[in-house]
């Protein structure tokens, strides 16, 4: 079938896999793009599964025990909350968590060719790994409560803290095996490394 893109409406009930609770009226399936807001009934994953894109604008997705993995070139976290199972986006293009609150209550496994990260805690591990080749500036007010593991692979910069500051409250881990740098604290006071 054609890509879908389904927005959350929770009419009906949290299940996932019922057609109803979303707009237009279907479940989405490993080709299409899935837009989570806020609705009367907050939406629950049924059994781990895979789309294309991903977008939070508002609300909450529960996972479960579940995975959800995001296979497309965009994931946008702008306010809201991912919780249990885990998180997965496995090669985008572009990955941009604010303006915030975001509250990702999740094992969180992000690879993207562009990162920017701001106004988000992180409550569970975190596996962010930049591929592209662009600069990337993280604007901070990130809190990390939980171990993280930042991986520049790109040819672009990997920047954190750069205007806010970021909180690590778990161990945090940074590799740079690409042509560029990855910047912690960059442009900002009182950076917090408790890990």
């Amino acid at each position: 079938k054609a890509q879908t893109s389904y927005t959350w409406n929770g009419s009906t009930s949290t299940a996932w896999n019922t057609a109803t609770n979303w707009t237009p009226n279907g479940i989405p399936g490993a080709a299409d793009n899935v837009k989570i807001v806020t609705a009367t009934n907050s939406c629950l994953l049924n059994a781990s599964a895979h789309i294309t894109n991903f977008t939070l604008t508002s609300g909450t997705l529960d996972l479960g025990t579940y995975s959800l993995t995001a296979d497309g070139t965009t994931a946008t976290f702008t306010a809201g909350t991912v919780q249990n199972g885990s998180f997965t986006v496995s090669a985008a293009t572009t990955t941009t968590f604010g303006n915030g609150p975001i509250t990702m209550n999740c094992p969180v496994t992000i690879t993207s060719a562009t990162v920017t990260i701001k106004n988000t805690t992180f409550q569970s591990s975190t596996t962010i790994t930049k591929t592209g080749s662009t600069n990337d500036a993280s604007s901070g007010n990130n809190t990390f409560n939980a171990d993280v593991t930042m991986n520049n692979a790109g040819i672009g910069y990997l920047m954190m803290g750069n205007g806010g500051p970021d909180v690590f409250n778990g161990a945090a881990t940074f590799n740079n095996t690409g042509g560029s740098n990855i910047y912690v604290a960059n442009n900002s006071a009182n950076n917090v490394f408790n890990g």
